[in-house]
């Protein structure tokens, strides 16, 4: 009996220093400028997948809200996540790559990843060909940034920034040939740069869909919590019904 006694005393001390997450309301959350997905609009966060958390947040009756959630670049984010304690990060794509680095709550919406182009550059473009050729403009730590790597281009070849806006700078001013990004979100952000009709998808290189990601101490019970939220807007038609409103 001592000894039961003994090793509960110390599972609760470990936790206690590990500082071990009780519910959702112990979790901080991150997410980047990605619309329609998470965006900053009036000084609010929202869009689709931040609506989504908002449903879990009062499904489970905590006390955290979309205030609370901490917009930053996606590079800050990731990495705070994966340090942890009692992290996540959304909007993100679940990859091979990082299969085993989070837990995983989704998918939410799926989600391809795109090779961008100029339309008078006439690219066609290969997984093992024209692509290890080709300056790629990339997010630090994005998915895009991952499949880069993952499919060859040699670092040199691989501009790496930390926000988008950048990346669209690097393309108009010929310093990157190529964008590698979320279709849905890089065509959206390029018809608010007004320069849409100058560029083309060339090559889908992932599909797949967009997932929180939690740092890997997070308690399997407090994900599966937003799972149960996820699968709830999906089935009952919430989901369908904030797609709509943000024009998907």
């Amino acid at each position: 009996m001592k000894i039961i006694s003994l090793l509960a005393m110390l599972t609760v001390l470990l936790t206690a220093r590990l500082g071990h997450a009780a519910s959702l309301d112990d979790i901080t959350f991150y997410t980047e400028e990605y619309p329609p997905y998470n965006f900053t609009e009036n000084g609010r966060v929202t869009g689709i997948t931040t609506e989504v958390l908002d449903y879990a947040f009062r499904k489970h009756n905590t006390r955290k809200g979309v205030r609370d959630i901490i917009m930053a670049d996606w590079n800050t984010g990731y990495q705070a996540v994966l340090k942890g304690p009692n992290k996540a990060i959304y909007t993100m794509n679940r990859s091979a790559e990082r299969e085993d680095l989070f837990k995983w709550a989704g998918p939410i919406t799926p989600n391809t990843v795109d090779v961008f182009a100029r339309k008078d550059r006439n690219f066609t473009i290969t997984y093992d060909g024209e692509l290890k050729r080709h300056r790629v403009a990339v997010v630090k730590d994005d998915i895009g940034h991952i499949k880069a790597k993952g499919l060859g281009v040699p670092e040199q070849n691989i501009i790496v920034r930390t926000t988008t806006a950048e990346n669209l700078a690097d393309l108009e001013a010929g310093r990157a040939d190529i964008w590698i990004y979320g279709g849905t979100t890089g065509k959206y952000l390029m018809r608010q740069a007004g320069i849409l009709d100058k560029y083309e998808s060339v090559l889908t290189v992932f599909r797949g869909g967009h997932y929180v990601g939690f740092s890997l101490d997070v308690d399997d019970n407090i994900v599966e919590k937003l799972q149960e939220a996820i699968d709830e807007v999906k089935l009952d038609g919430t989901l369908e019904r904030i797609m709509q409103k943000y024009g998907k």
